[in-house]
């Protein structure tokens, strides 16, 4: 039995298969299996993921339909696995070689350790790097992940996934088989928030290492799951997380209140299409969970972003910005 198993899904990542298998096969830690998931892709996915199957570590299997999502991937991935730690290695990223050497180490050496993840670089397209995720975290803490750490896992959802996704790439993360499973797996009907609910549900069984070094290569261009789902999609998945955050811990709901209030006037106003009414509505009251008085206020907040788009409205912000800029 290996001690990791990779899994890489995919579809329609010809351009950046190559470099990323290499990145697998090319680690210091050699001790794991390959597993290469094609989610019934249109380009030259398929030749590509066939010119390694000489190596014995590598499988290949293929969906005859597109899942629709990462999600059920990850699932499959999973199933199929024989190692006790998996690496979901999402196929348009690329990785440090010393990455699974320095994640299997933290696993090993703690056992309460449910997941172990290192901070990304962020490149483009072509490979260049354009900075790392410490951007995304910054706003939350701007020291905290600079340095390696260990944290409860409870705490960490309490403190800071409550927030955001503060674990923003699966391809920085190895985790525990068990737990993942014990978990129940990864939401398959989640586009884009699934990997955030997943690690929520992994800490809520033990602590996560953090590594500072940027060992994994997040890779951000146009064609990303985030970059095409609606902020519509985005929204609810985001309230779904924070759903089942303060149903575990109702300190949680004045939080997740003042963040969906932000995330809503995000949807309603700053969004170039006005949500439909019905959708509007639906979403209001789903998030009653954290305040009676929070749907009535998602409304009028909405009603406020209704009457900003009309003509007068944006009169009168104009006027606003005006007024602002010359005080």
């Amino acid at each position: 039995m290996p001690r990791v198993s990779v899994i890489i899904p995919s579809y329609n990542h010809a351009l950046y298969l190559e470099r990323r298998i290499r990145s697998v096969l090319e680690q210091t830690f050699q001790d794991f299996e390959l597993l290469l998931l094609d989610d019934a892709s249109t380009d030259d996915s398929l030749q590509i993921l066939r010119s390694f199957l000489d190596d014995p570590r590598v499988s290949l299997h293929v969906n005859a339909r597109n899942s629709g999502s990462p999600f059920p991937q990850w699932n499959k991935g999973v199933n199929l696995a024989t190692a006790p730690l998996i690496w979901i290695a999402e196929a348009d990223d690329d990785a440090d070689p010393l990455l699974l050497q320095t994640l299997v180490h933290s696993l090993d050496q703690d056992p309460g350790l449910v997941l172990a993840y290192a901070q990304s670089a962020v490149i483009d397209e072509s490979g260049t790097t354009t900075g790392t995720m410490a951007d995304w975290t910054r706003e939350l803490d701007a020291d905290r992940w600079l340095s390696d750490f260990t944290h409860d896992g409870r705490q960490e959802c309490m403190k800071w996934l409550i927030h955001k996704n503060t674990i923003p790439n699966a391809s920085a993360v190895l985790f525990r088989r068990d737990a993942y499973l014990r978990a129940g797996s990864a939401p398959e009907h989640m586009r884009v928030c699934g990997d955030w609910h997943t690690w929520a549900r992994l800490l809520h069984q033990g602590r996560l290492a953090f590594s500072a070094t940027p060992l994994n290569k997040f890779r951000q261009h146009r064609a990303t799951v985030r970059a095409t789902v609606s902020q519509q999609a985005f929204f609810e998945e985001t309230l779904a997380v924070r759903h089942w955050l303060t149903s575990l811990n109702v300190s949680l709901r004045a939080t997740a209140a003042a963040l969906t209030r932000a995330d809503w006037w995000q949807t309603v106003h700053h969004h170039p299409h006005a949500p439909p009414l019905g959708w509007r509505w639906r979403q209001a009251w789903r998030a009653s969970a954290f305040s009676p008085a929070l749907p009535v206020q998602l409304l009028a907040m909405a009603f406020t972003a209704l009457l900003l788009r009309t003509r007068p409205g944006k009169a009168l912000l104009r006027r606003k910005q005006q007024h602002s800029a010359t005080a």
